[in-house]
């Protein structure tokens, strides 16, 4: 069940790298943001007076680093969204599964599902990118800081409790939340609730239906007396 409030639609041309970005780039990108240690990070990512820089909107980004988007999914005849940080230069940091490495992962011990520093057509899949409904709770060099220090890392992914939705609104915010697992929850606990529903629906009308017979029972009863007072009466005259 997708959120109901407008968000602002952006398409990947929207990003204009400024490069072509090919696929062998995107797999050495992948393979370069794994397992990096704290001091790789401030390496790779720069730091915080070089994140400040980076973080300013820059022309060619729609929307500024820092920021949470959004791109629709399709899970059979369901729709819902991934969520990834933009960090710049046409990049989202996001957590992730690569089906094709999914088995080899398992198969060392690795996690499956990662924290990765992808570029935006990657994240998009073809599908149209979206600023989500979390605001940037702080300045935009923290909120690309705070997803940025997990790139690399596994990813306890949990569906209803610890999605891409937490982490980029965690990331942005410091606020974990998932409007589309929230909304899952509201109606399991709305459809547990309604055999208890049904069953004092039952009861209500099973208590009426009571209240019912029992007032046509002295209207009747009330009526046959009457009928029976006034025959004795006639019987009596005569």
């Amino acid at each position: 069940m997708p959120p109901t409030h407008a968000r602002r639609r952006l398409s990947v041309q929207d990003f204009q790298p400024s490069q072509s970005h090919s696929e062998d780039q995107e797999k050495s990108d992948d393979q370069a943001n794994k397992n990096l240690s704290h001091a790789e990070i401030r390496k790779q990512f720069g730091t915080i007076g070089q994140r400040q820089e980076r973080a300013k909107k820059k022309a060619g980004d729609p929307v500024a680093p820092g920021t949470e988007l959004y791109v629709a999914r399709s899970l059979g005849p369901f729709t819902y969204h991934h969520a990834g940080v933009y960090v710049g230069d046409g990049r989202v940091v996001h957590v992730f599964a690569e089906p094709k490495q999914a088995v080899k992962s398992l198969l060392k011990g690795e996690p499956i599902v990662t924290v990765q520093d992808t570029h935006v057509d990657k994240f998009a899949e073809g599908d149209t990118v979206e600023a989500g409904p979390t605001k940037t709770a702080y300045q935009n060099e923290i909120a690309m800081a705070n997803a940025e220090h997990q790139t690399g890392q596994g990813w306890d992914y949990d569906p209803l409790n610890n999605n891409c939705q937490h982490f980029s609104s965690e990331s942005v915010s410091g606020s974990r939340r998932s409007p589309e697992a929230e909304a899952i929850k509201d109606a399991f606990k709305w459809a547990l609730s309604l055999p208890g529903r049904g069953i004092k629906a039952v009861g209500r009308g099973v208590k009426a239906v009571g209240t019912g017979i029992a007032k046509a029972s002295r209207s009747v009863g009330g009526w046959l007396g009457k009928v029976k007072r006034k025959m004795a009466s006639a019987f009596a005259s005569e």
